[in-house]
């Protein structure tokens, strides 16, 4: 038998677009990004599931599904975020974004992400 370990919790923080090559994203842009995040560990490794909301600072929000496995001792990794939709200018958005996290003093977290996206 596995002995499996879970946990959850809230991750906030800030978002800022660097480049974008369409709007709704426009590069310069910043938000507030809210998550919860699930976190399962048992022999087979590390399995992150993460729900997100990023508001930009008009008050539209995009929401993501966010899925790694590969953690490494500070927290860091490679996973993917799917875009789930939004309000307002996210509205009919969907597409998937890799990113990768890495870590700051503090506990502090970077992710930096690439998407690919379409509005249906």
């Amino acid at each position: 038998m596995k002995a499996t370990r879970a946990s959850a919790g809230p991750l906030e923080g800030g978002g800022f677009i660097l480049e974008s090559s369409a709007v709704p994203w426009e590069a310069g842009a910043i938000g507030r990004v809210s998550c919860v995040a699930f976190v399962r560990t048992d022999a087979d490794g590390a399995n992150l599931t993460g729900y997100c909301n990023m508001t930009d600072a008009g008050g539209d929000t995009w929401f993501g599904q966010t899925r790694r496995r590969e953690f490494n001792p500070s927290g860091g990794g490679d996973g993917v975020l799917e875009i789930l939709g939004g309000t307002g200018k996210y509205a009919g958005i969907k597409g998937s974004c890799p990113y990768t996290v890495g870590a700051l003093p503090d506990r502090w977290l970077t992710v930096k992400a690439a998407c690919d996206w379409k509005r249906e």
